[in-house]
């Protein structure tokens, strides 16, 4: 398992891990997973806004919590490219 951890971060050809293809895919059991093993929630789309702003985007508020269980006070206080917070 020391191996997967070292690589749960991991970019593919899109630049995308796979805790953004679990958030984008309004999956939470994958994300809560992915976190688990030490996943980053640091990600940042190119428009600026933060996992958190896709999973209020999604309306998918179990992985909005996980997220924010995961994220500094900077994380959750973002503000993206248009002026958006997580209170959209």
């Amino acid at each position: 398992l020391q191996g997967v951890i070292k690589e749960v971060d991991v970019c593919d050809s899109n630049n995308r891990t796979p805790l953004v293809d679990a958030v984008e895919g309004i999956a939470p059991d994958c994300v809560q997973f992915l976190l688990n093993l030490g996943a980053s929630v640091s990600y940042i789309f190119p428009s600026g806004h933060t996992l958190a702003h896709q999973a209020v985007y999604n309306g998918d508020l179990r992985t909005l919590e996980l997220l924010l269980s995961h994220s500094s006070p900077e994380q959750i206080d973002a503000v993206d490219r248009d002026g958006n917070t997580l209170l959209v």
